[in-house]
């Protein structure tokens, strides 16, 4: 019985592996899709740069919902966004980002819109679309995107007119505070296979979300901004492209420094609001907490306007003594804040 089954076994065992083959044959077959980029500033395969790279195609923008800077960090690895303080922003890519405190430095990511440096972009605030592709190239990337790439490049590329077909397409939304969004596209060929022009907007607005209680003025952190872009390409040979693209843009609103937020106010005011509750505060942040509470506080002005004041109420006739009082009494007013509470 066992010399009989021995052979029996080993048909079975190459029998199930020739069954196993012929199934994963074709998935090895396929072919991987190819992504062009241009990490290295000319049209490459992804798979082939040594970069480490993470390119969306305009589907994929659509597909990931990614329609600002910032919703970048949901789908793009070692990338952050933080709102700050006085409407700045950092956007980060391994820990470096574009948050910077001296005057004349340069941010840690360089963002760049058809190969043109943008030295301060709007990462906060600026919408994308028709867009070609984003690519998120992490860093260090200074040897072809300059010193201030040292966190690394996000290169956005535009969509240019197609030169064979007529295109057209529209999007828009609708939601509460009155927010509305409305997008499109027109592509024309002019010359067939030679020149053509393409046309995009965008517009966004929404009422303010911030109650404003003064009696008659419009509620406050209302947004409305619009931005249009033409493209023409003229392409006189195979060899030979030439792009010219003109952008405008402009923003009228009443958006605040910063958001609304939910805050347990910080009563010592060293973090301005408490980190450990969570749970729906409704306070106000402790402006002690802000580096510029410090020179406009009540106590800052006071020392510094104490001298002025007790001058004027000198020559307004008051004696030296009453006009002392009187000064350290005016000056304080001046302030925002009071660091003693």
């Amino acid at each position: 019985m066992t010399g009989q089954g021995t052979p029996r076994r080993h048909l079975l065992a190459l029998h199930a592996f020739l069954m196993t083959t012929a199934l994963v044959a074709p998935a090895c077959a396929q072919e991987i899709e190819t992504v062009i980029v241009s990490a290295e500033k000319k049209a490459e395969d992804v798979q082939t740069v040594p970069i480490a790279v993470s390119a969306f195609t305009s589907q994929d923008l659509q597909d990931h919902q990614i329609e600002q800077f910032k919703d970048l960090q949901f789908d793009t690895p070692n990338v952050n966004y933080t709102k700050t303080n006085f409407t700045a922003s950092n956007f980060q890519i391994r820990g470096i980002g574009t948050q910077i405190i001296s005057t004349d430095s340069e941010f840690g990511v360089a963002f760049n819109v058809d190969d043109v440096y943008y030295a301060t972009p709007p990462v906060d605030s600026s919408q994308f679309y028709d867009l070609q592709d984003v690519e998120v190239l992490r860093g260090p990337q200074s040897t072809l995107y300059g010193r201030g790439a040292t966190g690394g490049a996000v290169n956005v590329t535009t969509a240019k007119p197609n030169l064979d077909e007529y295109a057209a397409n529209g999007w828009a939304s609708y939601g509460n505070y009155n927010a509305a969004e409305i997008r499109g596209m027109v592509n024309l060929p002019v010359i067939q296979d030679q020149l053509g022009i393409r046309i995009a907007g965008d517009w966004v607005r929404h009422d303010g979300f911030t109650n404003n209680i003064y009696p008659g003025a419009a509620d406050a952190d209302g947004r409305n901004m619009w931005s249009m872009r033409a493209s023409i390409r003229w392409q006189p040979s195979e060899s030979t492209t030439v792009d010219l693209i003109a952008s405008r843009g402009d923003e009228a609103d009443t958006r605040m420094r910063a958001q609304k937020q939910f805050c347990d106010t910080d009563p010592t005011g060293i973090l301005g609001c408490l980190p450990n509750a969570r749970s729906g505060g409704s306070g106000a942040v402790n402006l002690n907490a802000t580096f510029l509470a410090i020179p406009v506080s009540k106590q800052a002005l006071g020392l510094a306007f104490t001298p002025l004041y007790t001058q004027l109420y000198e020559q307004q006739g008051y004696s030296p003594a009453v006009a002392a009082t009187l000064g350290a009494a005016t000056a304080p007013g001046l302030g925002i804040t009071d660091l003693s509470s």
